[in-house]
């Protein structure tokens, strides 16, 4: 659908990040589900993953540190 519109545009292209497609391909949520979410996409094979914290409230800091909470053995 992207292709299709023949843009870059990121508000355009943002329209068809959906939900089901970002749960997919990304860890977002509480942490109990993100180290589920984690923990399934290493079952399917996933051996070398990139993470990135992002700020959705907060800053960039308090981001990785929740991430390194959340994931801390």
């Amino acid at each position: 659908a992207i292709r299709a519109e023949q843009t870059a545009d990121p508000k355009t292209c943002g329209r068809h990040l959906t939900e089901a497609l970002l749960d997919a391909i990304l860890l977002i949520g509480p942490a109990a589900r993100c180290r589920e979410r984690f923990a399934a996409f290493a079952e399917a094979g996933i051996d070398d993953p990139l993470f990135s914290p992002q700020a959705v409230e907060g800053t960039v800091p308090e981001a990785a540190a929740a991430f390194i909470a959340a994931f801390a053995a």
